[in-house]
């Protein structure tokens, strides 16, 4: 019981020596003190082995890695960034298309282990390739982002900043004909890798904007007849005010919609719903325990309702 106790004690003193450590050390080594902990936790592995698998010799990258099949083939499609150097673990059983358009641009493939991909990808699920490339922009919304014919869908994520969510929302909104996603300032400051993996590599054709608030977003298209349509459970609408819903099913989207999803903790804001024409909500099953969905599952939802009324 003694020595239980004993261990129990040495454990607790050595996280408070590393927090003190943490806390102590200055902001360019409390960034790489904090990220060995913290990728090693995403990877699923003891932060020792972490830093073993750290001291393989990693290729220097200019840019960011992509890692991923579809990431890494969709961007070598579209032109957007600036691909340096492909990595696979065997480049004769590579995609084939993939292989293709690196002969042809001139981008060199290089072989490495697998252990060299895991570390340039952070552990994530690389499919045995990942590619050093120059990061995606955030475009600034303007008029010129809005197409001139037919019906326009655009999502707008107002504190949504999950990157498995971002990415399968990006990949829903293009999947069902959107024209673009749209966050404030406040929102994800880039494009990461991890958006493009969850996207399954849509992210790489798909314009991704910001605005400065959502105020501004309505200036700008309530002029064109969009309808704002803000997404809220019944309880919710009753804390905020008394706001009136309507179910899903049953909801009249206009051809030209602005869909605002919210954060999964706290929702739309208040002041975005109030500058909304309709508040949606989706109805659960009366025998679900589960309270609510997951807001990409959500978009995706919405995204197939505005689509299906085209």
């Amino acid at each position: 019981m003694l020595r239980a106790l004993s261990c129990a004690v040495a454990s607790i003193r050595t996280k408070v020596d590393l927090l003190s450590l943490s806390r102590s050390l200055p902001l360019t080594e409390k960034g790489k003190f904090d990220s060995a902990f913290r990728r090693a936790r995403n990877a699923g592995i003891s932060v020792e082995l972490y830093k073993r698998r750290r001291q393989c010799k990693v290729p220097e990258v200019g840019g960011e890695v992509l890692y991923g099949t579809h990431p890494v083939l969709e961007t070598l499609k579209s032109g957007r960034r600036t691909v340096s150097c492909v990595y696979s673990r065997d480049p004769v059983l590579m995609n084939p298309v993939i292989r293709e358009l690196c002969a042809q641009n001139n981008i060199p493939v290089r072989q490495v282990g697998a252990r060299i991909l895991d570390n340039l990808s952070e552990y994530q699920l690389h499919n045995g390739v990942c590619a050093d490339v120059s990061p995606l922009e955030i475009e600034r919304f303007s008029l010129d982002a809005v197409p001139k014919r037919g019906a326009v869908a655009f999502l707008f994520l107002d504190g949504v900043l999950d990157s498995g969510n971002v990415g399968a929302i990006v990949r829903s909104t293009a999947f069902f004909g959107g024209s673009g996603v749209i966050w404030t300032s406040r929102g994800p400051q880039r494009l990461t890798p991890s958006m493009s993996k969850a996207s399954s590599g849509a992210l790489e054709h798909f314009p991704v904007f910001s605005v400065e608030s959502f105020g501004e977003l309505h200036r700008i298209l309530k002029p064109l007849c969009f309808s704002f349509v803000g997404t809220i459970d019944e309880e919710s609408a009753m804390r905020k005010g008394g706001l009136t819903t309507t179910s899903l099913s049953e909801a009249e989207v206009s051809p030209k919609s602005v869909f605002i999803m919210g954060d999964e903790q706290k929702g739309v804001s208040q002041e975005t719903l109030e500058l909304c024409d309709l508040h949606v909500s989706i109805s659960r099953s009366s025998s679900s325990a589960v309270a609510s969905l997951n807001v990409s599952v959500a978009s995706g939802l919405l995204l197939h309702h505005w689509a299906s009324r085209q």
